[in-house]
């Protein structure tokens, strides 16, 4: 699954198993917020099915 991850294609193999051995799969039932507007982010998220939606927060500038 990981090598289908472009940015994961090159990578030498004795590292990609490292990387893969640190993985850790989490299920989130459908309309959980992973990751909310300001949280601190120290993850990586490899969605291995499903689908996600990503929402950013567009400022809108009130005339003055």
């Amino acid at each position: 699954m990981i090598r289908n991850i472009p940015y994961f294609r090159t990578v030498d193999s004795h590292i990609l198993y490292e990387i893969v051995y640190m993985l850790k799969p989490k299920i989130y039932e459908a309309g959980s917020i992973i990751v909310g507007a300001g949280d601190e982010v120290n993850d990586v998220y490899l969605l291995r099915s499903g689908s996600i939606c990503v929402e950013v927060p567009i400022p809108i500038e009130m005339p003055s």
